[in-house]
């Protein structure tokens, strides 16, 4: 692990996080049947992306934010600026990023994969984006996608879009990028066919609506003071957490807020009752949270995650329907046209959600006579694939009809969700 470390703060010091070569360790290659040029060249297209100056830019922001933070008296909680001086103290450009990074964030969401990750599934998931890269650029599909990539708003989106073009690509589907609509001299992103049928398709990075912004900072505080409380503990291994509060005002965030310590040390004392029993099965807490806890011969950390961010379904519905709305003239009038969405909207996106929106789809018929559906676009952990795109297909009952086969092309996994009978 120190070598690690050392290595990514020398690569951290020079913007160049491919000089830590940890994947090219021939363990990944071997395990998944890989060529040595598969993976340089999988990682030659992320480093073109991914440049020099983008890396130190990113660093640089994220330290100059959180410095201002700090100088300027915005950052109140003692523990936090104790936490910012004695990292400080190091001296690393790397521990000043992770001082900086725990105060104001990381800003971009790919950042620590680059920087931080190793093993099978960063490899994995570092692997596919570079390969769906390299395809779609040998293609001349490219268009703005590097840029957009390069932004923390806009790198949700684009990514699952990359990903999506390169299985079409694979699949021998005809792409092309930026194709006029035919209506107000609008272009879509895109549009795939073989021959007999096409899809037109469009791409928004949609965040999820203020209050339950709220919600996912109250489940990621309670999930961050179970994992430090579980550290401390000494244990090591694999650590999932899924919150069920569903807290409905501002006010109820703010309770729960405050109360997050009591709640985080109730699941790691429920936690630590339960060791000897049930390891690796999904237990609830009280209503609270279910949590599920796996040791791991060899580990040396504990990793975690968060899921199960409660959210208000009407509310995510609403927000989506609204820019699907907006989105409509972008596609030929006969379509058929499907808006593909990503980001946090996206991770959060319920059964309840998509039902909200066929019941929008059926209520404001008029208003959608183009559009065949919207693809909710995530991303999902395969032990074969890596960080991969799955995507749900919520249909509108009016709308064009669409060859459910051609979009299927795009995606590992497809979930097609109709109006009842």
């Amino acid at each position: 692990m120190k070598n690690f470390l050392a290595e990514v703060e020398v690569a951290m010091s020079s913007g160049r996080w491919w000089d830590n070569r940890w994947w090219a360790n021939p363990v990944y290659r071997e395990e998944f049947k890989l060529e040595a040029r598969e993976v340089e060249d999988a990682f030659g297209a992320l480093k073109k992306v991914f440049d020099e100056a983008w890396s130190n830019a990113q660093v640089n922001n994220v330290i100059s934010e959180a410095r201002t933070a700090v100088e300027s008296g915005q950052i109140t909680d003692p523990s936090a600026k104790w936490y910012w001086e004695e990292t400080a103290k190091a001296k690393t450009r790397h521990d000043e990023f992770q001082a900086s990074a725990f105060l104001v964030g990381q800003h971009h969401p790919f950042f620590g994969h680059l920087f931080g990750a190793m093993g099978r599934w960063p490899f994995l998931s570092l692997f596919r984006l570079g390969r769906g890269l390299k395809l779609v650029e040998q293609a001349g599909l490219m268009g703005n996608s590097a840029s957009r990539l390069r932004g923390a708003g806009e790198f949700s989106g684009a990514s699952q879009e990359v990903s999506a073009l390169a299985r079409w690509i694979e699949a021998g589907v005809n792409v092309e990028r930026d194709v006029p609509s035919g209506r107000r001299e609008r272009n879509c992103d895109w549009k795939v066919s073989d021959g007999k049928d096409a899809i037109y398709g469009d791409v928004k990075c949609i965040e999820v609506s203020g209050a339950n912004t709220k919600r996912s900072i109250l489940a990621s505080w309670i999930s961050q003071q179970v994992l430090d409380e579980l550290t401390a503990k000494g244990l090591k291994g694999r650590f999932h957490l899924e919150l069920k509060v569903r807290p409905g005002t501002p006010e109820e965030v703010n309770r729960l807020r405050q109360g997050a310590a009591e709640i985080s040390v109730k699941i790691v004392r429920h936690i630590l009752e339960g060791m000897e029993e049930g390891i690796g099965e999904w237990k609830e807490v009280e209503g609270l949270a279910r949590y599920c806890f796996v040791p791991v011969k060899g580990s040396d950390s504990l990793q975690g995650s968060m899921g199960g961010i409660p959210v208000n379904a009407a509310m995510e519905a609403k927000k989506i329907m609204k820019i699907v709305r907006e989105a409509e003239s972008q596609f030929p009038v006969s379509g058929p046209g499907v808006l593909m969405i990503a980001g946090s909207a996206a991770t959060v996106f319920s059964d309840e959600t998509a039902q909200q929106m066929i019941g929008r789809f059926r209520r404001k018929a008029k208003e959608f006579l183009s559009i065949s559906g919207v693809l909710v676009v995530k991303s999902m952990l395969s032990p074969k694939h890596g960080e991969v795109n799955s995507a749900v297909f919520v249909v509108n009952p009016n709308g064009p009809p669409l060859n459910m086969e051609l979009l299927g092309k795009g995606f590992l996994e497809l979930e097609v969700w109709k109006a009842e009978a």
